[in-house]
């Protein structure tokens, strides 16, 4: 259950409530039945700081007031190529959070992550493109995969992206979210992006973390780099902070 905190609404003047508590499953919890209490859990203007803490697990979040934008979640399903026969994968949670002293989104964590029960076979069939070394390359700063293994993916970018232009399921429904709490965002906004794809066993975990840098219009990622080198150094000591927390948090 969730805790509403009074000093918290009255110091924000709001109605949207803190996640003082995690989100627990019982062991016999149907995989449609997790994916329902997710997203009825977490509702868009929630705000979260600290950790979320999903099945007795805790995922630090980056210092800042983070708010929920939309909440996705689904069981994938897995095609038998042998048998044609298709049936269902792991439960998977998608939060898309934002932080902002303004109207308008300054950062953004998008993150993904498995509900359980974890069942043996999961939804990667091939690499994603983060993983993949032709990705990306007008965008690109930096990119590193420590494993390939599909059962202990590693991998991870910084990139310069337009967030706002995403056409993926969380990132449209991030959308609606902030038009219906009043925030605004911009398609040309560019935002510096370090994003972690990390796989163990049959379970999934993606973390996306950005800040928005300026509207410009960038031909390629070369440009980009020599007018913002500072903001990049800062950015990416905080994103490897980030990454290496989300590494011990996953474990395994």
């Amino acid at each position: 259950m969730k805790k509403i905190i009074l000093s918290w609404l009255l110091l924000w003047g709001c109605v949207a409530s803190v996640l003082a508590e995690g989100l627990s499953f019982g062991m016999f919890t149907s995989s449609a039945e997790r994916v329902k209490e997710f997203k009825q859990f977490f509702r868009v203007g929630d705000r979260v700081s600290e950790a979320l803490e999903i099945n007795g697990k805790k995922y630090r979040l980056p210092d800042g007031d983070w708010r929920v934008a939309a909440v996705v979640a689904s069981v994938g399903n897995i095609r038998n190529v042998s048998t044609g026969n298709e049936d269902s994968s792991n439960p998977h949670g998608q939060l898309f959070l934002f932080s902002s002293d303004k109207s308008e989104v300054d950062k953004f964590l998008a993150i993904t992550l498995p509900l359980g029960p974890l069942r043996n076979r999961s939804w990667i069939g091939n690499l994603p493109g983060l993983c993949q070394a032709d990705w990306s390359p007008k965008s690109k700063i930096w990119q590193e995969a420590v494993s390939l293994d599909h059962a202990a993916l590693d991998c991870s970018a910084v990139y310069v992206g337009r967030v706002f232009s995403w056409n993926d399921d969380l990132t449209n429904a991030a959308k609606f979210g902030l038009k219906d709490l009043g925030v605004n965002y911009g398609r040309a906004a560019n935002y510096l992006a370090s994003g972690t794809y990390l796989s163990r066993g049959a379970g999934t975990y993606f973390l996306t973390y950005g800040e928005y840098v300026d509207s410009q219009r960038y031909e390629d990622v070369t440009p980009f780099k020599e007018k913002n080198e500072k903001v990049i150094e800062m950015f990416n000591y905080k994103s490897d902070k980030l990454r290496r927390s989300f590494h011990q948090d996953v474990g395994g």
